[in-house]
């Protein structure tokens, strides 16, 4: 409140010196003594138009503060959702390699219809990560000189015949 009172005591002693000015600019310092007794006497209530404006205008900027507080959260909300979502695409581009990859080794083996290969590119493509066990078994019984028959490999499962 002490701020109020040098700011509004500054703001009061600049209108009196410019009253004081006018008069004398006009040639009316005769007038200048009631002039300055009626401001004088209208002064408190002047100041509580001063005070009323001062305090509307603390309210503002507390209203203010509080919204650029606000703000700042729900940044740091989107931030923090944006973050997940970033992990996630990463997540979803790692799938897609690894499928990329089971359909390059498709093609280079001749594994057209695979019906094993086709199940690991979904696997992979939903997130379950089999795709390396069964592509290093796959390799695994090429090298050992396993043969294609109806576009499969005999990987020795049981279901293999199907």
């Amino acid at each position: 409140m002490d701020k109020l009172i040098i700011e509004f005591n500054k703001k009061f002693d600049k209108q009196k010196q410019e009253l004081i000015d006018g008069f004398k600019a006009l040639g009316e310092e005769k007038r200048l003594p009631k002039a300055l007794a009626t401001i004088e006497g209208e002064q408190p209530t002047y100041k509580n138009y001063f005070k009323a404006g001062w305090q509307s205008r603390q309210a503002e900027l507390v209203d203010k503060d509080q919204r650029i507080h606000e703000l700042n959260e729900t940044s740091l909300d989107l931030e923090g959702h944006i973050y997940k979502l970033q992990e996630q695409l990463k997540e979803k581009d790692k799938r897609i390699k690894q499928a990329l990859m089971m359909i390059d080794h498709i093609q280079k083996v001749g594994l057209i219809s695979s019906r094993y290969m086709v199940e690991d590119v979904q696997k992979a493509l939903k997130g379950n990560d089999q795709y390396t066990e069964h592509h290093s078994r796959a390799e695994q019984q090429i090298n050992k000189g396993a043969r294609l028959t109806k576009h499969q490999i005999d990987l020795g499962d049981k279901n293999a015949n199907s």
